[in-house]
């Protein structure tokens, strides 16, 4: 990606910038690095409109309404040890720790979650994931995926929403939070899973 902005350099002069590659975002302030014509780091506001994101988190809790997988914790982080979800039985994910700008317009929520569909030869797990704004008491519609890839065939990365999908539902950022948001996961069959990793990305405007 190559952005072009204009910017006034703090002490009597502007410089255009131009970034090749990827710049670094944090909130609605992007990083890049020295041309040889700056100081060593400059930071730019980005213009309305343009889309930001926190990247992906990890959740930190588990198990406040569903806690019916066996070492649920283990999908915290990706280091091919899993939580083991059986037949029919579901998790919640929550905690986090989402840091969006005040004033920023939601506009999508992105799931993944690595893993495979157990150990037995079978039709690979079928899940679906709902996702709460009040702590659990209310849910979006349901999206559904399936892993076909069994244990020993390594993990697959599922990813459910995207930039533009809000889950049929407008969001504040206060939903978001810790105590508000949760990913619900529900297995959809008779057979296993194993559950590597899971997170979320939220999409903002700036």
């Amino acid at each position: 990606m190559a952005l072009k902005l204009s910017m006034p350099q703090l002490l009597r002069t502007n410089y255009n910038v131009t970034a090749i590659g990827q710049p670094s975002l944090t909130g609605d302030v992007i990083t890049l690095e020295n041309d040889g014509d700056m100081p060593e780091w400059t930071k730019i506001k980005l213009p309305e409109g343009t889309m930001g994101n926190t990247g992906y988190k990890s959740p930190t809790a588990t198990g406040d309404d569903y806690s019916g997988w066996d070492n649920p914790t283990n999908a915290y982080i990706s280091n091919d040890t899993d939580a083991e979800a059986g037949n029919n039985q579901d998790q919640d994910y929550y905690n986090f720790d989402f840091t969006i700008p005040e004033g920023r317009t939601i506009t999508g929520i992105r799931v993944s979650i690595e893993g495979s569909g157990g150990f037995e030869t079978g039709t690979g797990w079928d899940f679906q994931i709902k996702l709460s704004w009040d702590g659990g008491a209310s849910t979006t519609s349901a999206k559904s995926d399936t892993f076909n890839n069994l244990y020993d065939e390594g993990d697959t990365i599922k990813t459910l929403g995207d930039a533009e999908d809000t889950w049929g539902r407008t969001w504040s950022i206060d939903e978001l939070s810790n105590t508000n948001f949760r990913v619900q996961v529900f297995g959809d069959g008779f057979e296993e899973g194993l559950i590597d990793h899971i997170q979320a990305k939220i999409y903002y405007t700036v």
